[in-house]
C-alpha cells in the first residue's frame, strides 16, 4: 500500500520537468487524475465514497478517450 503512490509522483515529476506542447501536459494530468481517483475509490472504507470517486474518475476519462483516442480505426469506413 506505501508503494502505491510511486508511480503518481514519477508522472508528476515528469510533467514539472518535461518541456512539451500542452497535449501532453493535459494527457499526463488526466491520466494522473484518474489514476488518484482509482486510488480513493479502492481505498474507500464505505459504499459512497467509493461511488462518488468511481463516477468522478469517468470524467476524466471521458476527455481523455475524447482527446487522445482516435486512431487510424476510427476513421476507417465501416
Amino acid at each position: 500500500m506505501v508503494a502505491t503512490p510511486a508511480p503518481g509522483f514519477a508522472e508528476l515529476a515528469i510533467v514539472t520537468k518535461w518541456r512539451a506542447n500542452s497535449r501532453v501536459h493535459a494527457y499526463v494530468a488526466l491520466t494522473l487524475a484518474i489514476e488518484s481517483m482509482v486510488l480513493i475509490s479502492l481505498v474507500a472504507l464505505d459504499v459512497l465514497l467509493f461511488y462518488v470517486f468511481f463516477e468522478a474518475m469517468l470524467i476524466p476519462m471521458y476527455f481523455l478517450i475524447g482527446g487522445f483516442g482516435q486512431g487510424p480505426g476510427a476513421r476507417a469506413p465501416r
